[in-house]
């Protein structure tokens, strides 16, 4: 008869044995088992009876280790990019105009003087006629008498003496002795003194050859002009107030 002492050994050693097989069944660690085996009791028969053994443990398999979530780390999120503001554009300064210079008011040019060669009348008993104009310095070329006609150019030179007239063959008379009517420069309207003493035919028209003669003005007698005066055929001629035309070298204008 086998000793209880050893029978306790025997137990012992059997379950170490079976729990041994049992850990080496196990799936290794990090494999999802499919099933558990079932734990099977182990009978030792000691001296023709059967004893029971207690059931052996068996070591429940170690789940594997539930796999640890990697924490994807939340992305960071963009920030838009603020929008870059528009730099006002910079006010060009606009340069001051540069001030247009008004031009100045042309003045209107005096009329020029008629100069027209006309036949003038000697109204003197003897005048002069020089080389140039003016008493002092001149010589004196030759002479004409009253009522004599002289033609004129129309140039005259304002001296300290009085006006001179240059003649048509270059020399020059004091316009003192002339009939100032004849001068188509000198421009008169009202009073004119007639000349000749037979008097002075009064026409229609300014022109000799086809006008009609109207009246006569008697010498040293006023008439009344008008203003207007035409020349033709080296004539001045001048109008009267009632309309008609006279010749006006027979006439003597006050300077």
């Amino acid at each position: 008869m086998i000793s209880i002492s050893r029978l306790r050994w025997t137990i012992i050693l059997t379950v170490a044995f079976v729990a041994v097989i049992a850990l080496a069944a196990c799936d290794p660690p990090g494999t999802e088992s499919t099933s558990a085996p079932e734990a099977t009791a182990t009978v030792v028969v000691i001296g023709g009876e059967t004893s029971p053994t207690p059931a052996a443990t068996v070591a429940a398999p170690t789940p594997p280790p539930a796999p640890s979530p990697t924490d994807t780390p939340a992305p960071t999120p963009t920030l838009a990019p603020s929008p870059t503001p528009i730099p006002a554009p910079s006010p060009t300064p606009t340069p001051d105009p540069t001030p247009t210079a008004t031009p100045a008011a042309t003045p209107e040019p005096e009329p020029t003087p008629v100069v027209v060669p006309v036949l003038a009348l000697v109204i003197a008993d003897v005048l002069n006629v020089r080389n140039q104009p003016g008493l002092e310095g001149s010589e004196v070329e030759y002479v004409v008498r009253e009522n004599d006609e002289i033609e004129v150019t129309g140039v005259v030179v304002d001296l300290a003496d009085g006006a001179w007239r240059e003649t048509a063959d270059g020399n020059w008379v004091s316009e003192a002795w002339l009939g100032r009517g004849a001068f188509a420069d000198v421009e008169h309207a009202g009073a004119a003194v007639v000349i000749p003493a037979d008097g002075l035919n009064v026409r229609d028209v300014p022109n000799a050859e086809t006008s009609t003669v109207q009246y006569v003005a008697y010498g040293n007698s006023e008439v009344t002009l008008t203003g207007a005066l035409e020349v033709v055929d080296g004539v001045v001629w001048r109008e009267l107030d009632d309309g008609n035309w006279v010749q006006a070298r027979y006439l003597q204008i006050a300077p």
